[in-house]
């Protein structure tokens, strides 16, 4: 089975970054791995050809450095995942248009309270990183 990790975030504003580095950490468990700033329309074409897509994101709205697992359909509304588009209609309409789509499609968001202008994550996020990446594995 053919998997793909999306990490998603913006390095330059400290906690946004995480979905980036959390998928740094675990790109050795994936057939291959994108970082994206943003998930847009675009972005779609880089999950086809794959059984499983795993996307990791920062979220408001869950306890900082806490780990939610969701399905396509579960997604909350989009003010939830820091985005402009709504993801979870982006991954519907690509399993619309294309054969290829992932059919396990898996999203994670990572709680995150501090996107203040910055190059790093916080010590705070920093701090729990290996227990996102051992609660990622473990909900897989």
């Amino acid at each position: 089975m053919r998997r793909i990790l999306i990490g998603i975030g913006n390095q330059e504003r400290t906690d946004d970054g995480v979905g980036l580095v959390v998928a740094d950490r675990l790109k050795d468990r994936f057939d291959a791995v994108v970082k994206i700033r943003l998930f847009l329309p675009e972005d779609l074409l880089s999950l086809r050809g794959y059984d499983e897509a795993v996307i990791i994101d920062g979220a408001f709205g869950i306890p900082e450095g806490e780990v939610r697992r969701y399905r396509v359909d579960d997604l909350p509304c989009s003010k939830t995942l820091t985005h402009i588009h709504d993801i979870g209609n982006l991954l519907r309409l690509g399993e619309m248009l294309y054969r290829d789509f992932p059919k396990k499609i898996t999203i994670f968001g990572i709680g995150i309270t501090d996107t203040r202008f910055g190059d790093q994550l916080t010590e705070r996020m920093k701090g729990r990183l290996d227990r996102i990446c051992q609660d990622i594995l473990e909900l897989l």
